[in-house]
């Protein structure tokens, strides 16, 4: 299944650090990295933005890694995202205080290469299992709902085909010099029913799907005649 890149964001106060993390994960792992020095542009980025990683120094000048790693914790909108704290402190209490805080995990720099790969290879391998779940889960319901409408909206739309038919044999017979006039709306509502027909018809079939953005972020699924049913393999 393809999925758009990770996005990793990496806090340090040395540049140089970051520049190295950005090339060894950028070496292994299909992701962006953005790096940031200064922990409250990190802060607003994160807010801002869809980020599966965090990175975090412990620290760090202006608010150590713990006050960030708090911050976040407490906002609804990034305390699930999986924070790994770096750091040169070994001390137990330091690791303590990283999960307590809510750290997913914690690297001392001087053991970084394999085992800091080992550990965010770990963290991103869940994440794409969490991606899989959530899209399946959004296909699913995609899908039950599709089948659902194409169910209930079959019968009213054959009520309505009979019913047309009806209303021309009825006029012609009543209102023969009408009949002309009548039958240019009746053919634009039968012309519409027929369209709304084709669209159930491709809902009771559907088996997959693409989207198409609708207004704003809102996507819907795309029922033109080229697309449905012709959604590219994951």
């Amino acid at each position: 299944m393809n999925f758009e890149k990770f996005t990793v964001v990496a806090i340090d106060d040395e540049e140089s650090i970051l520049i190295n993390v950005e090339k060894k994960l950028k070496k292994f792992f299909d992701c962006d990295v953005f790096g940031f020095t200064k922990s409250d542009e990190a802060i607003e980025f994160i807010k801002n933005n869809k980020v599966d990683l965090i990175l975090l120094d412990v620290l760090m000048p202006e608010k150590s890694g713990f006050d960030v790693l708090e911050e976040l914790k407490i906002d609804k909108d990034t305390k699930d995202i999986p924070v790994i704290m770096l750091t040169v402190r070994a001390d137990a209490e330091a690791i303590d205080e990283a999960f307590e805080r809510g750290a997913d995990d914690y690297i001392i720099k001087s053991s970084y290469e394999n085992e800091f790969l080992a550990r965010v290879k770990r963290i991103l391998k869940a994440k794409k299992m969490e991606r899989e779940l959530l899209n399946y889960e959004r296909d699913k319901v995609a899908l039950q709902l599709g089948g659902g409408i194409a169910h209930h909206f079959n019968q009213p739309l054959t009520v309505l085909t009979m019913g047309f038919e009806i209303i021309r044999t009825i006029l012609s017979n009543k209102y023969p010099e009408a009949l002309q006039e009548i039958e240019r709306y009746l053919k634009m509502c039968e012309d519409s029913t027929d369209r709304i027909s084709k669209l159930v018809d491709k809902l009771s079939s559907l088996k997959k799907y693409d989207t198409m953005r609708y207004v704003g972020d809102l996507e819907i699924i795309n029922l033109s005649v080229d697309n449905v049913n012709n959604k590219k393999e994951d």
